[in-house]
This record gives C-alpha cells, structure tokens and sequence, in this order.
C-alpha cells in the first residue's frame, strides 16, 4: 500500500454517471485501488446524494461534499459550513429572486420542479429542475448555463459569491472564500500526502473541477466520463502492483 498517496474523485461524470449509482466494474476496481491507496471525494453533490450513489462509503477515508462545505473523516462528521455564514440574508434573497426570475424567462425542451436547491453550504441552481430524470436530462440545454452565469457575474460580481457550471445541468453557487482547492489545505492538515491525484471531468475554465485540477499541489487526473476513469485507474494501478 502506499499510505502517503492518495486518489481523490469528483463524483458526477467521473466515478458514476450523472445521477447514477456507481457501476460493479468501477466499484470492483475502487476495492482494489484501496488496496494501494488512500481515497478521497470532492464533490459538489450533497452527503446523502454522494451516500445514495456511492451505497458503501467505508472505502473513501476523506469526504468532502458541498465543494467543501461538508466534511466527513473515517465517516466522522468534521465540520459543515453553512452559507448564510457567509453571506447576509438580504443579498441571500436577492441572488434568489434574480435567478428565479431569469429561470421564469428560459424556454427549453422541458422544465420539472426543484429548480433552486439550498444546501447546507451552497446554492445549487438548475434551469431543467433537479426532479428531471436521467433521460430528460440528456436532452438539456447546455448553452444555458454559460449565459445565466454570465448574468449572475453581472449583477452579483461583486458580492460574496461564486458561480461555476458543475454537474450535468446546474450552476453551483457558494461562498468567494470556498472551493475546492481549499479542501487540500485540509487534507493536509491531516496528513502529509506526498502525492494527490485528482480525477475530475470539469476542468475548463468557470467550471467547477478547473481551479483544483490546476492546483500545483495535485497531480490532475482530467477524465471525460467513468468509462474513462476506468481506464486511467487501471494505468495507474499497474505502476504500483
């Protein structure tokens, strides 16, 4: 094993399909990375969604959920950031209301429900509404996003928000002074880890793996679905067994 490395995920996209649950093949293959290998998530997704699609959480040492916001260690909560820590009532209801008014005026192939959801640290914002299944979901709009953060950096810049495409169909919004660089400061807090590798399919810029992946503490690991995780775990894999 090698104790002083470790192999941190984005979840989405990357160890499963949006929404999904993770697959045998890639749940086999995670059991033999922990052979060798601390793990580690960071996602943007909630614990319990990150819980539901991952089912056996023992394996991930190091949780971090809500790009951050939400940390759990050995399955030990550690902390939970809440937004309104950070960011007044006031200009709280105000982003709100603008995105809800903006969402009001987007036409797409199909709308659902839950199209703002607050978390604990984080404002998640989906113009197609989260309650759409997997299959409406791949006929979203993608165009979208780009254009409605365009607008929310306008109106918002200079307040205490961030905003970055993440996930298959929303706009995670959170806190200037969170993201997901900052959950390696935490990791080695921790522990020393000679080497992080992170693999994460949102890496161009504005998106929300593309500050981590950039990081000059991480080995980036960019995959374009869990299908190609795969096959950069196993390369991996061989350098070490």
């Amino acid at each position: 094993m090698q104790p002083n490395d470790i192999l941190v995920f984005d979840l989405d996209n990357t160890l499963t399909f949006p929404g999904e649950k993770i697959s045998k093949e890639m749940n086999t293959l995670i059991n033999l990375a922990c052979k060798y290998f601390t793990l580690g998530i960071i996602t943007a997704s909630s614990y319990n969604n990150t819980k539901r699609q991952l089912v056996d959480l023992h394996k991930y040492q190091y949780i971090f959920a809500e790009s951050g916001s939400v940390f759990y260690h050995n399955g030990e909560l550690i902390y939970q950031k809440s937004f309104c820590q950070f960011v007044e009532e006031e200009k709280l209801q105000k982003l709100i209301n603008f995105a809800l008014k903006e969402l009001s005026n987007i036409d797409l192939p199909l709308k659902r429900g839950n199209f703002i959801e607050f978390r604990k640290g984080m404002i998640n914002i989906c113009p197609i509404g989260r309650n759409a299944n997997i299959e409406e979901r791949k006929i979203f709009v993608h165009g979208i996003r780009k254009k409605l953060v365009k607008k929310l950096i306008k109106q918002f810049g200079r307040e205490n928000f961030s905003f970055l495409i993440g996930g298959q169909t929303s706009i995670d919004v959170f806190p200037s002074a969170q993201n997901k660089s900052l959950c390696i400061d935490e990791l080695f807090q921790i522990k020393r880890f000679n080497n992080i590798y992170f693999f994460g399919d949102q890496i161009k810029k504005g998106e929300a793996d593309h500050q981590i992946i950039n990081d000059s503490r991480i080995n980036g690991m960019p995959v374009s679905c869990p299908d190609d995780t795969m096959v950069k775990l196993k390369k991996l894999l061989k350098t070490v067994h």
